[in-house]
């Protein structure tokens, strides 16, 4: 397969676009193609107002940009920018696809060397303005499959593959992608090396392999201040990814990206070190600073904590400064991981739907919703099991999720909550993420904090996996807002095959728990 570089972006609503221009400008090397997969497109080039239909005239006339952004970008490419449009556009705003080595791939597909691309506009489902049907999805892939017998495709759609990459928040959490694209991949992976996607921008800096193809979601958040999110694609035999973040005040420096690397150094902090004179993560590992650190953004404490972090991500291996008294205690511990839904914890109709269980031999007690009506019954018993079980439930992150989640179920009950309130040990901010030096007995070597889009960078799947976890093959549900549309899909559909993956994502997140929890154990031995 032909070797290429390709950089992709998405639904860039309010993001800077001089900004980008930059970005590309100060690439080590040209891409081969830059690739958007669409989104309020008028803000990148001009329409002639006489290609405005006339009731558009009064909102669109005079909100679009006096020069060419696509054709700009184009030019800091070797053979041209590739874009379709979004969902959100009105169909004569596509005519913004243009200009010198500029192409809408939906209108034609784009044939480079052994590969073509071929674009999906719009979306397939009720939400937007530029729609089409699923048929037509199917359509337009099908037959550039087959005029193009001896090509690899590189599909660019707006909306991503069903249940991949997916799940739309703004008008209620739901899978949002098509299903044509969704079955047209698994009917013809062998034939596709890439789909480059956006529209969901909860997923946008994620990515996915199935089946064999690698899904990119290119979007960005349209809430202000949000930076932009780019992907840098190699694409030979092999792929490989490297995401970046452009923020509205500019690029951010060579030193300050790096820095920002470090948990609990985010950009103002990153400037301080730059400006003490600390460039690298290295000569922040070993810093002994004669200079005031009071002037700086540092609390008391924090600075030894962010050397310890830096001094794990330089070594590549755990700083153990001593031993958690926890791991001594003879408290009756359990693992705990609840699913739910965020808002119908404090307004119904359900909130709590499972509750997941497992103590230290691996025995796992789970509790499902089958009826929401039941929730209240539901959590009567898991507060009888507390009061006479008096575990110590150890969990991860569930200050800030399972333990007000529960308290605002209960609160909606009239259950009393004093119960939940003091059985939890967390994982991640009693231990990993303290922020307290007096509290924190080791510092592991994560990184991410601001330069990773897809994933949090100190999250219970980057620890478990830095630990040594192996993750399950072929799980389904990858993720807590999946759990939730699976979990309302059931209630529609009452699928017992939907139950069990359900019940295997909690209990899979159960053994996670478990395994961190030993693994520090170990280390702080």
């Amino acid at each position: 397969m032909a070797h290429m570089k390709i950089l992709a972006f998405s639904d860039w609503r309010i993001q800077n676009i001089e900004k980008l221009i930059e970005y590309v400008k100060e690439l080590s090397k040209k891409p081969d193609f830059i690739i958007y997969a669409g989104d309020d497109i008028g803000r990148f080039n001009k329409i002639p107002e006489k290609e405005i239909p006339e009731q558009f005239k009064k909102i669109y006339a005079n909100s679009f940009p006096n020069k060419n952004y696509f054709e700009e970008l184009a030019k800091h490419s070797k053979h041209g920018l590739l874009a379709v449009a979004g969902n959100d556009e009105p169909p004569f705003i596509v005519n913004a696809i243009c200009g010198k080595n500029v192409f809408n791939i939906y209108s034609k597909p784009s044939v480079f060397e052994d590969c073509v691309f071929v674009g999906i506009e719009g979306s397939t489902k009720s939400r937007g303005i530029l729609l089409h049907s699923e048929k037509e999805v199917w359509d337009k892939l099908d037959i550039t499959l087959k005029e193009n017998p001896n090509k690899k495709m590189i599909i660019v759609s707006h909306t991503p593959p069903y249940e991949i990459l997916d799940v739309g928040i703004r008008f209620g959490i739901d899978h949002i992608g098509s299903t044509s694209l969704r079955k047209f991949i698994d009917k013809n992976f062998k034939r596709i090396k890439i789909v480059f996607c956006g529209h969901a921008h909860s997923q946008g800096g994620k990515e996915r392999v199935h089946k064999g193809v690698t899904i990119l979601n290119c979007a960005s958040h349209d809430n202000m201040g949000e930076p932009g999110k780019v992907c840098l694609v190699g694409l030979s035999r092999d792929i490989e990814t490297k995401w970046g973040l452009i923020y509205e005040w500019g690029i951010i420096q060579k030193e300050i990206y790096e820095l920002m690397d470090v948990p609990l150094v985010g950009y103002t902090r990153a400037t301080a070190l730059v400006d003490m004179g600390v460039k690298t993560v290295e000569q922040l590992a070993e810093f002994d600073s004669k200079c005031d650190i009071s002037k700086y953004p540092f609390p008391r404490g924090v600075f030894d904590l962010i050397k310890n972090y830096a001094k794990a991500v330089v070594l590549n291996k755990p700083i153990i400064r001593g031993r958690h008294p926890f791991f001594d205690s003879k408290n009756n511990i359990y693992f705990f991981d609840a699913e739910y839904d965020p808002v119908g914890t404090k307004n119904g109709p359900y909130g709590i739907f499972l509750l997941g269980i497992m103590d230290k031999k691996g025995q796992t007690k789970q509790l499902f919703l089958d009826n929401p009506k039941d929730e209240k019954q539901m959590l009567n018993e898991f507060r009888t099991w507390l009061i006479n079980e008096k575990p110590v439930l150890v969990a991860y992150s569930s200050t800030s999720a399972d333990k007000p989640q529960l308290v605002n179920a209960f609160k909606r009950f009239g259950i009393p909550t004093s119960e939940v309130e003091k059985s939890f040990f967390d994982l991640y901010y009693d231990c990993i993420n303290t922020h307290s030096l007096t509290k924190q007995f080791i510092f592991l070597p994560m990184t991410g904090s601001m330069n990773d889009p897809m994933s949090s960078p100190m999250g219970i799947k980057k620890v478990s996996v830095l630990l040594g976890y192996k993750e399950p093959k072929n799980m389904k549900i990858t993720g807590g807002l999946q759990a939730l549309i699976e979990y309302k899909q059931f209630l529609k559909k009452r699928n017992n095959k939907t139950k069990k993956g359900l019940l295997k994502y909690n209990k899979v997140d159960l053994e996670r728990t478990k395994f961190v929890f030993n693994q520090l154990n170990k280390l702080m031995k």
